[in-house]
């Protein structure tokens, strides 16, 4: 999960699995060793709530 801000205020920008984020792509070739995914390749957060509830059986 990507958050942007400042306390009060903070912009949730999205989301992705941590499988699908280790990808070369997205490496960051320096110690430690880290990725960084652009906000504009995350899943939108209310998927992931969406997700959630068909998981749970319920509709969305």
């Amino acid at each position: 999960v990507s958050v942007t801000g400042k306390c009060p205020t903070y912009e949730i920008k999205g989301w992705m699995r941590a499988e699908d984020a280790k990808q070369e792509k997205y490496k960051y070739n320096k110690e430690p060793i880290c990725y960084f995914v652009p906000h504009s390749e995350l899943i939108p957060i209310n998927a992931l709530s969406i997700g959630i509830l068909r998981a749970k059986g319920k509709r969305g």
